[in-house]
């Protein structure tokens, strides 16, 4: 059975879920069908009215005026109409022509194509009783026709009344053993369907668990090698910390390449366009790698004329260069690695230009056989590339993704034994200075922050873990901050603000208790006294899914550190954001 229940839409109901597909249907087929009677009924109506030079204004010209007036108005405002009545005048349309033609012409055969039609557009729209009951109302309108039109019925006549009825019985059948086959399907795509979104939230889920609980204590593992580093008695004290430095960054990459995979997967990777300083961005990652890669040789070129600044995704491009650089020395134990930007103008549009970024290295390189597949997601060229240099075999099918939701093409050239070198290309649009933040518009970088001028700032961090609260806390001695302030949850974190004015709160996301989304909520709406309502707020947190980010935004948060943090990634924050202090 179809179930409605009345709506205020334009069709007037709204069908359960599972029969939302047969609906839309009807709705098409009954606008197809309704411009279709129009291009039809125009000739036809000029035709039948022109039959008056011959036999005058004859009654069932009425008719079909009437029909093509309505016809036209429903082509017009058919939109406005609810769906229910336009329906419904077809079947009537089609019973009056039926009617029309059987008295015109004075026997039921002129009429009983008509009726079929009717009859057809009735299983169409009603259910099996609708249809019955007009088969019958037609034979009961044929049966009074004939005995009124003739002395005597014949069996011909009989023949003619009964198999409109006894087809349009046989037609019920069939139509409602399609309606029903076709319902079973709809039920069962809808299961399969519930399904796969509930394993999908499921996954997500999954991953959002697995995020926070690998990258906590990674966070430790991390931080705490950071803080050992140089400071072992014996050399082979200092391998051993860099061991572990190691070990806990390709962990790190493992997860961070599953869940781009998920999202990228899932389609919730949106692309978020500002100027970006394209050079200055590419130096920056490469001086990442200068630090552990002293074996290799590495080069930076770019065009004199490259612009300044390019609008591009500052995250996603920075992936797309920190993977094709970080698959570069990892297949590249000594040689050379290198990097070229280039720009050329396209000849139609004066504000946008091609850029080309290239990364080569002259590390083992790929035979040509597998070139094709390099891009395949969970692909290595062979399971001895796995075991000796690791990876999931994502990080190139995430790259290749990323170039693709930026608008680029990538390609790759390779020879075994020689190296092998990627090239990306993009349209980009150059930024006008207009277009530029105020510091970048002034030409001037940003102050850099030594950490020698912040012995009266006072931090608060948040966060329930009691070995990421030490280490954070040594981490930050290691610059002199003047006052730092620990609190183990949100509710603590509160009143310690009704005390203390904090300059910046590192405020944990997953606590006992009150979380550090409440938290924010509470101290930027003053549940916590006026004098940290402006106070910058900065989340640490190992879920960094796109729809969890929003949401720190949301209640207030000015930004986000993913875990596991390095010494590194808080000295730069605080030169972000206490710079001027």
């Amino acid at each position: 059975m179809i179930s409605v229940r009345k709506d205020n839409n334009k069709t007037g109901f709204n069908l359960s879920p599972k029969l939302e597909v047969i609906q839309t249907s009807n709705v098409k087929v009954v606008t197809a069908m309704m411009r279709l009677l129009f291009i039809i009924v125009i000739p036809l109506f000029i035709i039948s009215i022109l039959r008056f030079i011959q036999s005058g204004w004859l009654p069932v010209m009425y008719l079909h005026t009437f029909l093509i007036l309505c016809i036209t108005t429903f082509n017009f405002y058919g939109s406005k109409i609810d769906i229910r009545i336009q329906e419904n005048f077809m079947i009537l349309c089609f019973v009056l022509l039926g009617i029309g033609a059987m008295i015109h012409n004075g026997s039921i055969i002129f009429g009983s194509s008509f009726y079929l039609i009717a009859l057809i557009f009735t299983m169409l729209f009603h259910s099996a009783k609708e249809v019955i009951t007009l088969a019958v109302l037609i034979f009961i309108l044929e049966f009074s026709f004939v005995l009124s039109t003739r002395e005597v019925i014949s069996i011909q006549d009989y023949l003619f009344l009964i198999s409109l009825p006894v087809l349009s019985v046989f037609a019920v059948y069939v139509v409602n053993h399609m309606r029903s086959t076709l319902h079973q399907t709809i039920e069962q795509l809808n299961l399969a369907k519930n399904d796969a979104q509930q394993a999908a939230m499921a996954k997500s889920q999954f991953l959002a668990v697995m995020s926070h609980e690998i990258r906590t204590p990674l966070n430790g593992i991390i931080l705490g090698a950071d803080l050992l580093s140089g400071k072992a008695s014996t050399s082979e004290d200092n391998e051993h910390i860099k061991v572990i430095k190691k070990s806990s960054e390709t962990l790190l990459g493992i997860v961070n390449d599953i869940l781009d995979f998920s999202k990228i997967d899932a389609g919730k990777v949106e692309v978020k366009k500002q100027p970006v300083d394209l050079s200055q961005l590419c130096q920056q990652t490469l001086d990442m790698f200068k630090i552990n890669e002293n074996d290799n040789e590495i080069d930076f070129s770019i065009e004199e004329n490259f612009p300044k600044y390019v609008f591009t995704d500052l995250v996603k491009i920075r992936q797309v260069i920190l993977n094709l650089l970080g698959n570069a020395f990892k297949f590249t134990e000594e040689g050379m690695v290198s990097l070229s930007l280039k720009s050329s103008s396209l000849d139609n549009k004066s504000d946008e230009i091609e850029v080309c970024l290239s990364i080569s290295d002259t590390g083992i390189g790929i035979d040509s056989e597998n070139l094709s597949s390099l891009f395949q997601d969970f692909h290595q060229v062979n399971s001895s590339i796995t075991r000796e240099y690791g990876g999931t075999g994502l990080g190139l099918w995430i790259t290749k993704k990323l170039v693709h939701l930026l608008g680029g093409k990538i390609s790759v050239k390779s020879e075994l034994g020689e190296g092998t070198c990627f090239e990306c290309k993009f349209i980009m649009k150059v930024a006008k200075s207009e277009d530029l933040p105020k510091k970048a518009q002034s030409g001037k970088d940003n102050k850099v922050l030594k950490l020698n001028n912040v012995a009266k700032l006072s931090l608060l961090i948040v966060e329930d873990n009691h070995i990421n609260q030490l280490l954070l806390v040594q981490s930050l001695k290691r610059w002199n901050i003047g006052t730092i302030e620990v609190a183990v949850d949100g509710n603590i974190a509160l009143e310690k603000c009704r005390k203390h004015k904090f300059d910046l709160i590192f405020m944990d996301i997953q606590m006992p208790g009150m979380d550090g989304v409440e938290a924010t909520r509470g101290i930027r709406l003053g549940d916590a006294g006026p004098d940290n309502m402006n106070s910058l707020i900065i989340a640490l947190t190992a879920n960094t899914r796109e729809e969890d980010v929003k949401k720190y935004f949301e209640v207030g948060m000015n930004d986000y550190i993913p875990k596991p943090i390095s010494i590194a990634t808080l000295k730069e924050t605080l030169e972000k954001y206490l710079s001027d202090k």
